[in-house]
């Protein structure tokens, strides 16, 4: 009986429960969310034999952080090079002294409109 239950759940077979809870994990669920029972509400008492359900939680949540962390790096490296291309059109022809005024009009404005159309992703 892993929890208080009084229908079939109570006659869950131990491999059925250790799917369903791993599939609560990979979908992301708080490891609270993991360990009650969405019908009672009550927690469930697990003793499941190789089954570590924080340690499963545990290197769920380090894999996502890892996988944000990289996906983080390599949007930051696609803006940091599309800044790069921008500045660079932007002082083509620099020699000129008309030129270099416009550039001084144009670059706050520019890093104003790159700037404010960031959409930099959530950190845990």
């Amino acid at each position: 009986e892993p929890c208080k239950c009084t229908g079939s759940l109570q006659y869950v077979h131990q491999d059925c429960m250790k799917k369903w809870l791993q599939a609560k994990i990979n979908s992301g669920s708080s490891l609270e969310a993991v360990t009650t029972c969405e019908l009672c509400k009550e927690k469930l008492e697990l003793n499941l034999e190789d089954f570590d359900i924080h340690e499963l939680h545990r290197a769920h949540a380090n894999e996502q952080a890892e996988y944000e962390f990289i996906s983080s790096g390599l949007y930051l490296v696609v803006l940091l090079h599309l800044c790069e291309q921008s500045f660079s059109d932007m002082m083509g022809n620099t020699n000129e002294p008309s030129t270099r005024v416009r550039l001084q009009r144009m670059i706050p404005k520019k890093m104003e409109t790159i700037t404010g159309h960031l959409i930099l992703p959530n950190f845990i």
